[in-house]
């Protein structure tokens, strides 16, 4: 199920959406009442809003979806809200589904990287952008001198000896009889980091000098406005976090052969 049930606001929504994908096939409706042990007619008059699921009934159709514990706990959730009678419940338990969607949200949690770095070692590592270049530069293997180094990144010598000096400082990388070799390669800053408008900003530079180049054949690029929905707007925005999770998880396991840089940027102005 490629849906996300933290996409919607509203459980019906996400029902409807596994509803029309053209994966789901026909019948879902009669096999989520033989989940539920109710009448198809009764899936029917809750997607159109005439009657509730029980909390039972919830339970159940969420195992049926096979949702991960997080999602069940968002799925139930969004049952409760809906079966709320008081302004005060409902205004409880959507302070509840914020927080639920928010940590979802985090982008450190879905991709699970960790940073070993304190702040202060934080700070230096993400203060220049070769310092994270040269640090997965590294991994090459043919990148095992500074010569090398500096050539592939269009740096000075002097800026890819100072580079690996602050990475071997901050223990990211060891230096071996055959160069050098990275010890600790995932980083990721929190979502309220001080750091994260200098690492955005030095990453943006760099790609507009890489548009110079206008090598079109090898990098994608996109840039447009758009109109839409709000609800569109949030779907969206799954719709890219959930590539960013699967091109980490493509990167994670692929034999380093060379360099490449992803930025991603959404925002409603």
């Amino acid at each position: 199920m490629n849906t996300s049930v933290f996409m919607f606001k509203d459980f019906r929504k996400f029902l409807l959406d596994i509803v029309k994908s053209p994966a789901t096939g026909r019948g879902i409706q009669a096999r989520w009442a033989a989940a539920t042990l109710c009448q198809p007619a009764y899936i029917s008059h809750v997607l159109k809003g005439r009657a509730e699921f029980s909390l039972e009934q919830a339970e159940a159709l969420s195992n049926y979806l096979n949702l991960k514990p997080k999602e069940k706990e968002y799925f139930l959730n969004l049952i409760q809200y809906s079966r709320a009678g008081t302004s005060s419940l409902k205004s409880y338990l959507k302070s509840k589904l914020d927080a639920q969607k928010a940590e979802f949200d985090n982008l450190k949690q879905r991709i699970n990287i960790e940073s070993k770095m304190n702040l202060e070692d934080q700070i230096l590592y993400y203060s220049r952008w070769q310092y994270s270049a040269v640090h997965m530069c590294v991994m090459l293997p043919e990148m095992s001198t500074v010569q090398k180094i500096s050539q592939r990144l269009s740096i000075s010598t002097q800026e890819a000896e100072e580079a690996l000096e602050i990475l071997l400082r901050l223990g990211l990388i060891a230096k071996t009889s055959s160069g050098w070799k990275v010890t600790n390669t995932a980083m990721h800053l929190e979502n309220n980091s001080p750091l994260l408008k200098s690492l955005h900003t030095q990453w943006r530079l760099k790609s507009i000098d890489a548009i110079s180049l206008l090598r079109t054949k090898q990098d994608l690029r996109y840039s447009g406005c758009v109109a839409l929905a709000r609800t569109d707007l949030e779907q969206i925005k799954e719709i890219l976090t959930q590539a960013i999770e699967k091109s980490i998880a493509q990167v994670l396991p692929s034999p380093e052969e060379t360099l490449a840089v992803m930025n991603v940027d959404f925002f409603e102005i």
